[in-house]
């Protein structure tokens, strides 16, 4: 009987010790620091010691990558507004929720002045298609770093997040062109930079309220901006290696998400009326593990991969998903080139 009494009292006392512990892995995951913890939950020190071993296996040092990764990915978010040439852009779009149905009118309404009283053609003829709705689109960005790295932490945040967001935008400016140049052609022909621009504007229609962008990568803009006229003055004064405006107000951004990787480089060349593109930022949402289990390719596959596994390794991964809508609202919108190289005078 007593045997029993000890069994049971031993096994009672194990459950505490267990849900004990769990407390204070989840303390330490949330950034507590570990004395706080040892005083406020009176836990024997084997006890903390597992505690933190659960939590970062390696080094049982106190786990402040996780709060340091946290805070980070919140900086790294408000870097976005600063890079990528659709977050240049944004702010001339027409801002249209995501789920919102574009109607398509065939006949727009037109006002007359008819003995000093205005009378208005009513609309012809207006359709909703359901298909032409601004969808959402998903982007998803994941990074990982070791805990040591992030120990270094607080000096290196800003170029870290300013990295991480030219990732970003690079990722979001590719589908951005994928979505804006759909069904549409490149011209073809023109290789001369004033032939070029000639005929991307001839391509791409405006009106009041218009705003022209022109994306290029960073080496057709800083070839862009070296070009001299007959008179060996800089043929787009305005026009810096880093972006600008060139002739008649047309704004350059440079984004490396115009070339198409192969061997040599297609480097493209993109005009965009934003007043002809539907845009809705959306959100972001920020998710940090030490669990998770990643496959370090940039490309996925499917089938059997090779995986690593961030609690053995001691990483801390961050993941930001975006959904955004994004729609070109007329194909007169956009115009592109294929491939541009544009070295030394027109």
């Amino acid at each position: 009987m007593d045997t029993i009494s000890s069994a049971l009292s031993a096994r009672h006392s194990g459950i505490e010790f267990l849900d004990a512990l769990r407390a204070a892995a989840a303390s330490v995951r949330r950034g507590v620091p570990i004395e706080v913890i040892a005083e406020q939950m009176r836990l024997p020190d084997r006890a903390i010691s597992i505690a933190k071993a659960a939590v970062n296996p390696q080094s049982l040092g106190n786990d402040a990558a996780l709060a340091i990764q946290q805070s980070g990915s919140a900086g790294f978010i408000s870097f976005l507004a600063s890079f990528g040439a659709l977050a240049a852009m944004s702010s001339s779009t027409v801002r249209i929720p995501i789920g919102t149905p574009i109607a398509r009118v065939s006949q727009g309404g037109v006002g007359a002045i008819d003995s000093g009283e205005i009378s208005w053609t009513p609309l012809s003829r207006m359709t909703i298609d359901g298909e032409s709705a601004l969808a959402p689109r998903k982007l998803v960005y994941i990074d990982a770093l070791t805990n040591e790295f992030e120990k270094f932490g607080a000096q290196y945040s800003g170029a870290l997040n300013s990295q991480r967001a030219r990732d970003y935008a690079l990722m979001q400016d590719r589908m951005a062109f994928d979505v804006l140049t759909d069904s549409i052609s490149p011209i073809s022909g023109p290789t001369d930079a004033v032939e070029v621009i000639q005929a991307l504007a001839a391509a791409v229609s405006v009106g009041a309220g218009s705003s022209l962008w022109l994306w290029a990568s960073a080496e057709t803009v800083k070839q862009m901006s070296l070009l001299r006229n007959g008179l060996d003055a800089p043929l787009f004064p305005d026009l810096r290696f880093d972006g600008g405006e060139i002739s008649a107000g047309i704004k350059v951004v440079p984004t490396d998400a115009m070339i198409a990787p192969g061997s040599p480089e297609a480097r493209a060349i993109m005009l965009v009326n934003a007043g002809g593109v539907a845009y809705d930022p959306g959100r972001i949402e920020s998710d940090v593990s030490r669990q998770a289990v990643l496959q370090m390719v940039d490309e996925t596959a499917p089938g059997a991969q090779s995986t690593v596994s961030l609690f053995q390794t001691n990483g801390v991964a961050t993941r930001l998903t975006q959904f955004f809508g994004l729609k070109r609202l007329r194909a007169s919108a956009v115009a592109w080139v294929s491939d541009v190289t544009f070295g030394g005078s027109p």
